[in-house]
């Protein structure tokens, strides 16, 4: 599989940012990547799509949390990622920052207003803004950053700056090129959003961040094998058996 972000020691090079550039946009997951979530009261299966890492149990090793009540009094803890508030400062005052994310709204827009009580993340998309797709394993949500491009009032096609920070890699299958892979996190602290700020931060000099994603995660040496299993074409919005849902009202 592609190579999570582990360390930042040396990058390609690609052609260097023009002062015309438009201002980088930056796509965050949620459970797992920023957060981890656990001890509902209640099953959440209905609530956040299937993560293969959860299985392995959960630690929380001294990070920070808090519980949260959601939908009909359902509850459960959070764990938030080290650094998480200050990472989400950082990137929302230099970039603009959406957060996208395979949880329903019910549960994941209360635990956003957590996150970001001042409203400093742009906008939020929820599952019915990914397309659903059927496999073996159970429902899958692709995020297609073309949604957040027509949102943020540019051509669904400008794929150059924007970027699409997940755990899952069935989340790049649509735009492998633009991915920044992480590992799982289930409650044991690293120092992953320490590095994806360094990470951001070089890809916000090229005019075109796919070529430097590319060559530093090859995100879509994985995704090929995951389009062949889910028989999604090479342009994926023609004839591609998903469902998109209902747009988002943001």
């Amino acid at each position: 599989m592609a190579a999570p972000l582990r360390g930042v020691t040396k990058w390609p090079f690609g052609a260097r940012r023009s002062q015309a550039s438009r201002p980088l946009v930056v796509a965050l997951d949620m459970d797992e990547c920023l957060i981890h979530s656990k001890s509902f009261s209640s099953s959440s299966d209905s609530f956040r799509q299937e993560e293969a890492s959860r299985a392995a149990g959960t630690t929380s090793n001294g990070v920070s949390s808090f519980r949260l009540t959601f939908a009909d009094s359902v509850s459960c803890t959070v764990l938030m990622r080290p650094g998480l508030d200050e990472f989400l400062k950082e990137c929302c005052s230099r970039w603009t920052t959406y957060v996208i994310t395979a949880g329903t709204q019910e549960y994941a827009e209360p635990l956003l207003d957590k996150l970001d009580p001042a409203g400093n993340i742009a906008g939020r998309f929820y599952r019915h803004d990914c397309r659903r797709v059927r496999t073996s394993y159970g429902e899958q949500f692709l995020k297609d950053l073309s949604t957040i491009l027509t949102h943020h009032g540019r051509d669904e096609d400008d794929l150059s700056r924007i970027v699409l920070v997940d755990n899952n890699p069935v989340s790049f299958v649509c735009q492998p090129d633009n991915g920044i892979p992480v590992p799982d996190f289930v409650g044991k602290a690293d120092d992953m959003l320490a590095r994806v700020l360094k990470v951001l931060a070089r890809v916000d000099a090229e005019d075109d961040v796919r070529p430097v994603l590319k060559g530093m995660f090859g995100v879509d040496k994985v995704t090929s094998e995951l389009r062949r299993q889910l028989c999604i074409p090479d342009d994926f919005r023609q004839g591609f058996a998903s469902e998109r849902l209902r747009p988002s009202k943001l």
